[in-house]
């Protein structure tokens, strides 16, 4: 009866550990391109599918120049560079970047804002991950 007890304490705390370490993904919320605030990004159409074309808009400075696009499989991942150095005033724009045509499926895009000043202690300024999810029609 005790090592019954036992057995089913430790099955029980396997249980939690198992059950802690599982990541529920967040469903991405399409937000209006006119309602985000700085360094927000949101996809076009609403509900993509694979007839239609893709884009991420981005609203953020102006400087923040676009160095790579990166599709493999089901992540993308886009990076944005400035110089902090040049210490330009931050005039706020809307940027569109395609995609082109995507297969249905979930893709996984990160954003990653880089700042290129060789002094900057870390150059990576801003990160974000969204879960994009493409119909089939």
């Amino acid at each position: 009866m005790q090592s019954q007890k036992l057995f089913l304490k430790i099955i029980f705390f396997f249980i939690l550990i198992i059950m802690s370490g599982c990541k529920k993904e967040e469903p991405f919320t399409y937000k209006d391109p006119s309602q985000l605030e700085e360094t927000e990004f949101t996809f076009i159409p609403s509900q993509p599918n694979s007839k239609a074309e893709t884009a991420m808009v981005f609203y953020g400075c102006s400087y923040f120049a676009t160095t790579s696009l990166v599709a493999l499989n089901d992540k993308i991942e886009i990076i944005k560079e400035f110089n902090s150095e040049q210490g330009w005033p931050c005039n706020l724009k809307k940027d569109t970047i395609s995609f082109g045509y995507l297969s249905k499926g979930t893709y996984h895009v990160t954003l990653k804002i880089m700042d290129s000043n060789p002094s900057a202690t870390n150059s990576i300024f801003y990160s974000e991950d969204k879960t994009l999810i493409v119909a089939g029609k």
